[in-house]
């Protein structure tokens, strides 16, 4: 008589119940475990014979992975104490398997964020998935993404890898709110992401906005100024708060200033914080010390064709994905 069995499980994460049995005959079952034990059975096995026990695995319908191994080992059988006894084997053990997932839709894993104009938005990642969400890694081809907003460029493409596309720079030029994105690929069904909103940057009040076009960094002509307690919006001279240009001076070693246009200086001149904004071009022929942070959205540009530096360790330099500097 066998009276109990265990077994070590390989990839018993992805299993909900394992169950024993005899022919159509459920004998025992379990919640998934690494330890599959199975007690008080009461299996009759005829002298120098053999029977053939079964195990069935009921599987989690998601968290799934793919191409994930599933194996039984043998470590233990019991007989019942009356006398009877198995023969000498070694270890047993069920064939490799291994879980296949196959997509039929597109997902998206990671969703968008409310993020500002111009801004690059952080990584959003569409997976190829089963019917549960479980992700194909096998899964091939390139996911085209685009948005019920304006995009900088439109669709955004890219491959997948392992499974899943990661889009990682997206910026929208325009306001909107209640914003989508759609996720297509030949073959599966596409996705829609969760809404989201894309709001005006707010400058803070005394900051210096550059005009668009061509200017010199050293004339007031180039520049408008904050000038509301409460921040600017847009990037407008004379609107959202912003001064008028040419009305409120130029920068100073102390201020912070935005570049949409291409602006040149061409003399010895330093700023606290400096940000190329999508489509602005700093071109330096003079020296430009920054005390405290330099930022190359996407899309923007620093030429320095002269001496550019930072007057402390704490000063942060960053670029963005297309983002570009150009030392001559």
């Amino acid at each position: 008589l066998l009276s109990s069995i265990s077994c070590n499980v390989s990839g018993s994460s992805a299993m909900s119940r394992i169950a024993l049995y005899d022919g159509t005959t459920e004998l025992a079952e379990i919640a998934g475990n690494t330890t599959a034990s199975f007690g008080l059975l009461n299996v009759t096995i005829p002298d120098g014979s053999s029977k053939i026990l079964s195990i069935r695995v009921l599987f989690n319908t998601n968290s799934i992975t793919d191409k994930q191994l599933v194996r039984f080992s043998l470590s233990a059988s019991t007989a019942n104490a009356s006398g009877s006894n198995f023969g000498t084997s070694g270890s047993q053990q069920t064939p490799d398997q291994n879980i296949e997932v196959t997509a039929t839709q597109l997902r998206f894993t990671t969703q968008p964020v409310n993020t500002t104009i111009n801004t690059a938005m952080a990584t959003v990642v569409v997976s190829a998935t089963d019917g549960n969400g479980n992700k194909d890694s096998d899964a091939v081809g390139s996911v085209a993404l685009t948005s019920t907003g304006t995009l900088t460029v439109t669709p955004v493409i890219v491959p997948l890898n392992l499974g899943a596309a990661s889009f990682n720079a997206l910026t929208h030029t325009l306001v909107g709110t209640g914003l989508t994105l759609s996720a297509t690929l030949s073959g599966l069904t596409s996705a829609t992401s969760s809404a989201f909103n894309i709001s005006n940057i707010s400058y803070a009040n005394g900051a210096f906005l550059s005009r668009t076009g061509s200017g010199s960094y050293t004339v007031d002509g180039s520049w408008c100024k904050c000038l509301s307690p409460s921040g600017c919006t847009g990037t407008t001279p004379g609107a959202g708060n912003w001064g008028t240009l040419g009305s409120d001076g130029r920068p100073s070693a102390a201020s912070t200033v935005y570049i949409q246009g291409t602006i040149t200086l061409s003399s010895a001149l330093g700023v606290k914080n400096s940000t190329i904004l999508s489509g602005g071009n700093l071109i330096v022929n003079g020296n430009h010390p920054v005390s405290t942070s330099m930022l190359i959205k996407e899309n923007g540009t620093l030429t320095v064709n002269s001496n550019f530096n930072f007057d402390n360790t704490e000063t942060s330099f960053t670029i963005e994905d297309n983002g570009t500097v150009i030392l001559n």
